[in-house]
């Protein structure tokens, strides 16, 4: 798969997208990696990250970004 993009504003903004798209799979629909006690905790745990993710707040937590981020970046370098 290839995505083409003119200049670094485009880039970034793609970046941006696939990022977002990872952590909503990964704490959204994906419920954190599939590992819940319950349904009920599961649509909790999920409930409360699309209140996080419509809210923006899960720009303020660190350890979802930076997990996102070597997520990228390790895809990024298995193509290189």
């Amino acid at each position: 798969m290839f995505f083409f993009t003119e200049g670094y504003e485009n880039e970034l903004s793609l970046c941006d997208v696939w990022a977002k798209w990872i952590m909503n799979r990964t704490y959204g629909e994906k419920n954190q990696f599939g590992y819940y006690a319950s349904e009920d905790e599961c649509l909790s745990s999920q409930s409360s990250w699309y209140k996080e993710f419509l809210n923006k707040e899960y720009l303020n937590d660190e350890e979802k970004k930076k997990y996102v981020f070597e997520l990228v970046m390790s895809g990024m370098k298995e193509i290189i």
